[in-house]
């Protein structure tokens, strides 16, 4: 009896050692955690606490876990932050890793400090070749490299990243306007989205430079009811982007639906469509294709272009009557757009 008490303390032990969140640290402490953990660890930091690193915090096997005990979605979420003067770039890094789950905590890159890294990664990289992912009610802000947050894609005819979902979280401020004194670009997504199947919904964007929502292809892939508003400070290149072509320009299935987006100082265009949004008359050696539609998006503040479409070929629906307009005038430019049906709706436009 005496000896079966014994091995039950025990066993409540290791539960107890197993389940303690991490108060301080740094990357290393996570890592190590990850490392014994093994498949489906969890490892949890406390709430309100800050745990600086010198170094990528890396999941180690599938199905792990890296979140704030508690799962509180404000500012008590912990956080990890970049350490100044290192040249880290990435937090967390997942990439090939299925059901991998990033929960309620905060990741700041810290660039006013640690400063832009021309050439980093984004504040988390993950997708690849995986399936399940989860990144919910994480804060990303400041990051050194292109983007707060970027999902990759895995195999481009084979061994996809598929089945991601990235939601509910509260993305920004991501970069800068313009070029420094280099003459490099200081400009960042919020989310970069090349997973396929996959699902972008209910997110809070504010403060991306580059694009809020930047959809590399992603076939099959919903973006749906985000909020994306634009720095008070900086200009944006974008708030949705479907301009950067990976699976040979296929947007298969993609749907772009219900999204807030406000220009606060100003977006250069709401939702950009094709090979050739920034480049005027199509000049790439290829251009998109669908089918994809593009429904139920609303436009306020200073957004210079609401929809532009350049480089599209052949399946583009858009639920917006402006877009015929917009099309008209690129075609006339030499743009080829076949394929493109444009459909009134109730659709109001505020400027």
């Amino acid at each position: 009896m005496q000896l079966s008490i014994f091995f039950l303390a025990i066993v409540l032990i290791r539960q107890y050692v197993s389940a303690a969140c991490i108060s301080s640290g740094n990357q290393n402490t996570i890592n190590e955690a990850l490392s014994s953990g093994g498949t489906g660890a969890i490892v949890q930091l406390c709430a309100g606490v800050t745990l600086q690193i010198a170094g990528t915090i890396s999941f180690t096997a599938a199905n792990q876990e890296i979140s704030t005990a508690g799962y509180p979605t404000g500012s008590t979420r912990a956080t990890i932050q970049i350490a100044t003067g290192n040249d880290v770039s990435t937090l967390i890094s997942g990439a090939g890793y299925s059901g991998i789950r990033i929960l309620n905590i905060q990741l700041d890159g810290n660039r006013p400090n640690a400063g832009f890294f021309n050439g980093g990664g984004a504040n988390i990289e993950i997708g690849g070749t995986s399936s399940g992912q989860v990144v919910k009610y994480v804060n990303s802000r400041n990051p050194r490299g292109w983007s707060c947050l970027h999902v990759a894609e895995g195999g481009i005819t084979s061994n996809y990243c598929t089945n991601a979902t990235v939601s509910n979280n509260d993305i920004g401020p991501c970069g800068e306007s313009g070029t420094n004194s280099a003459g490099q670009g200081q400009w960042a997504d919020g989310i970069s989205f090349a997973c396929t199947d996959s699902l972008v919904e209910a997110n809070d964007i504010t403060g991306s430079t580059d694009g809020g929502i930047v959809v590399f292809g992603a076939p099959g892939t919903t973006v749906t009811g985000n909020t994306i508003t634009s720095s008070s400070t900086y200009v944006g290149f974008g708030a949705i982007n479907l301009v950067d072509g990976l699976y040979d320009g296929k947007f298969t299935n993609v749907q772009i639906t219900n999204n807030q987006i406000s220009g606060s100082h100003l977006f250069a265009a709401g939702i950009s469509i094709g090979a050739c949004v920034w480049s005027g008359p199509c000049k790439s050696p290829y251009v998109y294709t669908g089918p994809a539609t593009v429904s139920g998006n609303t436009f306020t503040g200073h957004v210079t272009f609401p929809i532009a479409i350049n480089g599209w070929t052949d399946g583009l629906t858009v639920f917006y009557p402006a877009a015929c307009r917009i099309y008209q005038y690129l075609h006339s430019l030499g743009s080829r757009q076949r394929g493109l049906r444009c459909r009134h709706t109730a659709f109001k436009l505020c400027v």
